[in-house]
């Protein structure tokens, strides 16, 4: 009975493989593409850049007049009596009262001290900024997609290993119970294999369990349905040639976070010509047309009407303000100073991740060399030791430590890629390679 419930574990771990063979591809392309297409802070970031990129106007800088135009038209009905100095009088009921009204004026402020220029060219650096932060957003997304697509990549390969290592347990326990049944073997050394070989099955569906919550990870990331189901590819594809000193210069001229630092600086210097404007005066122009019309069957005017045109100009100045002009001028300059120390510290940060993430990545790179062939060794030393145990040359003990070496070494081979991938990516986020 025992034998026949082993027999349907294994199948049972076997039958998922064939399930996960059955499902709709999904390269990493096609899912950084579905990430950017759904991942709902890009989607934010977006329309942040688009709502800077509408306030960057003329009319909102305050280089464009304002129209207004109103009109209006009112009857009135009442009753009246009027006595004169001559000792007549006048009486009416029901008298009737219309007017109508309509008016067009123009204002507009030709120099405000240059604070128009400069509000202009803060909406450009603000629209900036928000350009930076979508960039920044997108990059994070890719850098998270290619993350959690490479862990799928690496269960992937962890779930082949714990698979090779059930075939090497199968074989291990035929033989043994080859050897149990011609009298050559004992019973404890079929039973040794009968337990390891359901200790590597279990191992197998709990690594089944970790490659689902994977797969869910990354169809979260994607806002797809969580049961969406897909298959992807065996291979994290690594690139080898990037070289220090070209990656610390583009990092210096195309880091997003230091592109927004320099930007704030920016921001900072134009809000002290804001502040300067201020000191000097404002002149401002006004065009205006009025027209006004009003009938009444009672009173002394039955019909009045009236047309006017106006302009002018009036120009005001500020003399004094208690100080607060230069208050905020040199608040302002402080402002600029911490900025720049912002944007120094950051340089000094994106430093720092640059240099740790690239020994990070060469040592990985000759980490994954060095697995590799490892890995290699330890499957030729498998096929050795069950050739031995064949033979009886060696016990089953000695073939298990064999065995747990090869799915060690298949173990840290794998984990070596998946770090040299993930600094790779984190190299080109730092040198704003990551998304063109």
């Amino acid at each position: 009975m025992r034998i026949h419930s082993t027999a349907w574990l294994i199948a049972l771990v076997f039958a998922f493989t064939k399930v996960i063979i059955a499902q709709e591809p999904l390269t990493l392309q096609q899912a950084i593409e579905i990430g950017l297409r759904n991942n709902y802070s890009i989607i934010v970031a977006e329309n942040e850049a688009m709502i800077s990129e509408n306030n960057a106007s003329l009319g909102n800088a305050g280089f464009l007049p304002t129209i207004d135009a109103t009109a209006g038209s009112n009857k009135s009905i009442f009753d009246t009596r009027q006595e004169f100095a001559n000792g007549t009088s006048s009486e009416r009921d029901g008298a009737e009262t219309t007017s109508q009204n309509a008016a067009v004026n123009l204002n507009w402020t030709v120099f405000d001290g240059f604070n128009m220029f400069t509000s202009l060219k803060q909406f450009n650096t603000l629209r900036d900024i928000d350009d930076i932060n979508a960039k920044i957003a997108v990059e994070n997304t890719v850098a998270d997609i290619i993350a959690v697509y490479s862990n799928i990549i690496q269960q992937q390969q962890l779930l082949t290993a714990f698979g090779e290592a059930i075939k090497i347990s199968q074989e291990r326990s035929s033989i043994a119970e080859g050897k149990y049944n011609i009298g050559s073997g004992s019973r404890l050394e079929w039973n040794r294999a009968k337990v390891d070989l359901i200790a590597d099955s279990s191992a197998y569906l709990r690594q089944e369990v970790i490659l689902a919550d994977a797969r869910t990870d990354l169809n979260r990331l994607l806002a797809l349905n969580i049961s969406t189901r897909f298959t992807i590819t065996d291979t994290i594809g690594i690139d080898a040639n990037f070289a220090f000193d070209n990656v610390r210069q583009t990092t210096l001229q195309q880091n997003n976070l230091l592109q927004l630092a320099q930007k704030n600086i920016r921001l900072a210097q134009l809000s002290l010509n804001g502040v300067r404007s201020e000191w000097l005066p404002e002149v401002r122009l006004n065009v205006g047309y009025d027209y006004s019309r009003s009938e009444s069957d009672a009173g002394f005017f039955l019909f009045n009407r009236n047309r006017r045109f106006n302009y002018g100009a009036t120009l005001s100045w500020n003399l004094f303000d208690g100080f607060n002009t230069r208050r905020e001028s040199q608040n302002t300059r402080l402002d600029i100073e911490n900025r720049e120390l912002e944007y120094q510290d950051i340089q000094t940060l994106v430093d720092a991740d640059l240099a740790k993430t690239f020994k990070r990545y060469e040592v990985s790179l000759t980490v994954v060399k060095l697995e590799d062939e490892n890995v290699q060794l330890a499957r030729q030393n498998v096929e050795i030791a069950l050739q031995q145990f064949r033979l009886g040359a060696i016990t089953s003990v000695d073939l298990r430590e064999v065995q747990n070496n090869f799915v060690d070494s298949e173990t840290r081979f794998i984990a070596a890629q998946l770090t040299a991938k993930l600094a790779e990516t984190e190299l080109l986020r730092l040198s704003g390679q990551l998304v063109q």
